[in-house]
């Protein structure tokens, strides 16, 4: 009797199926009547599905399906090291996207509707994404892509164009389906390409105060100053970082 394991798209035979229950420690005796190997293949099919279902729900956010900051550190460590010894064919770009005032339309409406929210950022972004990009959820407000084959600002600025295009068409088709007054909706971002000697923790801090800088350009343009102190404690990619700055400087440190 052949079984198809449906995870590897294989056929497994009789005895494939009583070595995987072997090891599985299953107490079996050979050799077995086809039933019990159809209820033990049952069983190992549960199993696995279980686990899938566990790996799942750890690496994949619940909301919008992308996969979270587990994921996202080790593919980004592991890109920028080939980088670092091949800047040539392993060239990239960081960016981060932060969703304005979801804390309030939490807080406001409830957490459908702050789950409607980001799944409207996922969607306006994703639109617009390259074949083989890749989009992940690294915190509760804030989203980080990795942007391949890219090693200069003229290929990266018009990718860029185009998503914030596709953000704030997202972003208004939901404004037009969702009755939510007094939110101010919308997304700040900032992006940047790696220089060889550079550190990660390095790019992704000057993406961070990017993205940082258009939150201010955003709200001053609304009339709503951000003010920061010097020292404070932030979230660097869904990290928790403290940062200096020098007097004089005006970079937000704390999230708004």
């Amino acid at each position: 009797m052949n079984l198809v394991d449906f995870e590897r798209e294989e056929i497994l035979s009789s005895k494939q199926i009583e070595v995987y229950a072997r090891v599985r420690q299953f107490d079996i005796q050979e050799p077995l009547p086809d039933q019990e190997v159809m209820g033990i293949f049952r069983g190992v099919l549960r199993y696995k599905e279980a686990k899938k279902e566990e790996l799942e729900s750890y690496l994949l956010d619940p909301v919008t399906g992308l996969p979270g900051r587990n994921l996202y550190d080790k593919e980004v460590a592991a890109l920028h090291a080939r980088f670092m010894r091949d800047q040539a064919t392993n060239s990239y770009a960081l960016a981060l996207w932060d969703v304005d005032n979801l804390k309030q339309v939490n807080d406001t409406f409830g957490h459908k509707a702050g789950d409607k929210y980001l799944q409207a950022v996922v969607r306006g972004i994703n639109s617009s994404l390259r074949e083989g990009d890749l989009l992940f959820k690294v915190g509760g407000d804030e989203f980080a892509g990795i942007f391949f084959g890219v090693s200069e600002e003229s290929v990266v600025e018009p990718i860029f164009q185009r998503i914030d295009k596709s953000l704030n068409a997202a972003i208004a088709i939901l404004k037009e389906n969702e009755s939510w007054p007094g939110m101010n909706l919308g997304v700040s971002t900032g992006h940047a390409l790696p220089q060889l000697g550079e550190g990660l923790l390095d790019i992704e801090t000057i993406v961070d105060q990017r993205m940082y800088e258009n939150k201010r350009a955003r709200k001053q343009e609304k009339g709503r100053e951000i003010s920061a102190p010097i020292l404070g404690v932030q979230k660097l990619f869904g990290r928790i970082a403290v940062r200096y700055e020098p007097p004089g400087e005006q970079t937000p440190l704390i999230k708004t």
